[in-house]
């Protein structure tokens, strides 16, 4: 057990255990007692069978301390896991409405989850804690970036005033040789407001110079991957035609759909002209080409699939780990580096200077790496750094599904969030990551949530908008993202207006997803207007309150989005004093409203949202 005297007295116990092969043994085992005392330094020493267990807490300000364990020995003591347990006690709270944040784009779980749902919350990434209302102090546990290896929370509710979590570091098999390993470092953040609690964290990273915003179009989502090099023209065309549009879209992209297969990298029977010259069409009409890959997969079926298994990730018996119908490639291992790096070094030759990188979280399932010091966000570093020598500094390399976890240097942009279609329930999905990842810009790097849709049954031409989903009636199972996806009707006015916002206030990248020549002059009008991006990321103000977030502030901008997440209509309300918001001079806003001491009043239909510039 360790003293968190550094804090206080909310936390009665951390109590360590260590895994080894298995073979559980405690702090206690170890015998830890307080080893030494500096300025704001902790360490806490024991020794177990010849194993030497070490635990650091050090206070890095008052309201934060960053714990870590380090083990060694003078022999191999096979570990897979290291687990912190902590005990957080406040005599007459009612923890059970609490929200426990979590999740990023490497977990299928993100977001807010009500701590009374759950006997025990699912394990997730990077978050953990408790947050009781936007006003209130929270806690906040956070993985520090970069990181290594895979370190998961959880959250119990053992009394109504007792709250046990768990922060378990993983090890791959790799290292079970190693005569020494440190686990990641946990930030914990007590007494702070969650959005002073979140920036804290967010500092732990400074401030990076980043790339700009991306502008352009793409032929996902409206096209999914039935499209062809026609479609591409006609868009480009439309694009051209609109003095808006062409002012403002650099990038054309291609996304999943052009290859002949995955790790089979080139174009398919419906771009005859191949990959090179669709590139050179784009660029001859004075666009740049993007296309999109499965950075690190590769159809079973294929000749790299079946001739060459030595790249590919194994799981603990040396069987390959599959995602799907395909394989995972090592990108640690010579061939699977040499590999990676051929077919990145050939798109770059045929004119593309943007590429997204799909799926790497895929990594993360490996048990063991060709390179054995390597730990999974590290085999991830190493697949971008491999791209990066491959395509060149002046290519934008966007992650997708690339965990922040692996922190800055790496990727140009970032989804931050699963993928946008245009049905309201992907719009709640993103803002449940979104209100979570919001500090990313220009921290890690420059963030996307996703592509610009607007279209739907008040913005479209046509009645149809979408292409067929083959499995529209899931069975339901617990956590699954298949309960969700693609659900409901599409977009209301409303809704993609709303959606346009969001992507607007992300202050990222702006990629259109929808087939230009099909919107109507509504769907239009959305485009157009929502082209730029803010000059900054906005905030959530009322982060804790609920499940998802709705006011969204940018100081930079001077503007305030006002969502009404409800499916019925709402007056939305937004006290200046209350978000810490300076009176301004003036107020203007888009939708009907009124202003009396100190607070906005906004009637909004369901899925409605309003846009605040506050003038001075």
């Amino acid at each position: 057990m360790c003293n968190f005297a550094f804090l206080d007295n909310t936390f009665s116990y951390l109590l360590i255990n260590v895994s080894l092969r298995g073979r559980i043994i405690s702090g206690l085992d170890f015998g830890l007692c307080q080893n030494s005392v500096r300025n704001n330094f902790l360490e806490y020493k024991g020794e177990f069978d010849g194993i030497t267990l070490i635990v650091t807490v050090e206070k890095r300000d008052d309201h934060m301390v960053v714990l870590k364990a380090h083990i060694e020995s003078d022999k191999p003591f096979h570990c897979d896991k290291i687990s912190f347990e902590f005990k957080y006690s406040v005599p007459g709270a009612d923890f059970s409405e609490c929200l426990v944040p979590g999740g990023n784009m490497s977990c299928g779980i993100a977001g807010m989850k009500k701590l009374k749902d759950y006997r025990k919350t699912p394990e997730d990434v990077r978050f953990c804690g408790l947050l009781n209302g936007s006003d209130k102090p929270c806690l906040l546990f956070g993985t520090v970036i970069p990181c290594n290896m895979i370190l998961k929370y959880s959250a119990a509710l053992v009394e109504k005033d007792t709250v046990s979590f768990t922060a378990t570091n993983y090890f791959t098999s790799s290292l079970s040789d190693k005569y020494t390993l440190d686990t990641e470092a946990i930030s914990i953040i007590t007494g702070l407001k969650p959005i002073d609690a979140m920036n804290m964290y967010a500092e732990l990273l400074p401030k990076i110079e980043c790339a700009e915003p991306l502008i352009g179009w793409s032929t996902w989502d409206y096209y999914f991957t039935a499209y062809d090099s026609g479609n591409v023209l006609e868009n480009i065309e439309a694009i051209k035609e609109n003095p808006v549009l062409s002012d403002k879209i650099k990038y054309i992209f291609l996304d999943d759909g052009w290859q002949h297969r995955e790790g089979e990298w080139f174009a398919n029977y419906r771009f005859p002209e191949g990959t090179k010259g669709l590139a050179e069409k784009i660029t001859e009409n004075g666009f740049i080409p993007g296309i999109w890959t499965n950075g690190c997969q590769v159809y079973f079926l294929t000749h790299t699939g079946l001739r060459k298994p030595e790249i590919f990730l194994k799981d603990e018996r040396g069987n390959a780990i599959t995602f799907e119908d395909r394989l995972i490639i090592d990108p640690t291992h010579p061939e699977g580096e040499a590999y990676i790096y051929e077919t990145y070094k050939r798109l770059k030759e045929d004119g593309y200077k943007a590429f997204k990188v799909d799926f790497v979280s895929t990594i993360l399932y490996a048990a063991q790496f060709y390179d054995t010091e390597c730990g999974p966000y590290g085999a991830i570093r190493r697949l971008f750094s491999i791209i990066r020598k491959a395509v060149g500094d002046d290519s934008h390399i966007i992650g997708c599904s690339y965990p922040g976890d692996c922190g800055p240097g790496f990727a140009d942009s970032c989804r931050i969030a699963v993928d946008i279609h245009n049905h309201w329930e992907h719009v709640l999905w993103i803002l449940e990551y979104l209100q979570v990842s919001f500090w990313e810009n220009e921290r890690l790097y420059r963030i996307d949530p996703d592509f610009f849709v607007v279209r739907g049954r008040d913005t479209s031409k046509e009645k149809e908008t979408n292409v067929f989903n083959p499995f529209p009636n899931p069975e339901y199972r617990e956590n699954a993202p298949s309960n969700r996806w693609r659900k409901g009707d599409v977009f209301t006015r409303e809704e993609a207006e709303t959606w346009a916002n969001i992507v607007q206030f992300c202050a990222g990248n702006i990629v259109l997803g929808d087939r230009i020549s099909m919107l109507n002059d509504v769907g239009m009008e959305l485009t157009e207007t929502h082209i730029v991006p803010n000059k900054k990321t906005a905030v959530p103000l009322d982060l804790g309150e609920g499940y998802h977030a709705g006011l969204w502030y940018t100081k930079e901008d001077a503007r305030c989005l006002v969502i009404n997440i409800e499916d019925k209509a709402m007056t939305k309300e937004l006290c200046l004093d209350r978000y810490g918001i300076e009176t301004p001079d003036g107020i203007s806003v888009n939708k009907p409203y009124s202003y009396e001491n100190g607070v906005i009043y906004i009637e909004l239909k369901p899925h409605e949202s309003a846009v605040i510039s506050f003038l001075s």
